[in-house]
């Protein structure tokens, strides 16, 4: 285990009340929220998700018009 997910532990385990867990999408975090909190929900950050993907989806929504209604549906 590396340093950050060390302390990424130490944090959370100083809190366990969570129920919902909202994040972007660090490696460290995906990998120890569900040892800390087996029954928490983790979801990724809508806006995470939007702006590291903003071009390539961007390019979809043009040859898809009712494909970002749709995404929105999915991640809100």
């Amino acid at each position: 285990m590396d340093e950050t997910m060390m302390e990424f532990i130490d944090t959370m385990q100083e809190n366990r009340v969570a129920r919902n867990n909202i994040v972007d999408q660090d490696t460290a975090m995906a990998a120890t929220i569900p040892r800390i909190f087996p029954n928490i929900i983790h979801r990724l950050c809508k806006w995470h998700i939007l702006h590291k993907h903003a071009d390539a989806l961007n390019i979809l929504f043009m040859h898809n018009k009712n494909l970002e209604d749709d995404l929105m549906l999915c991640i809100d």
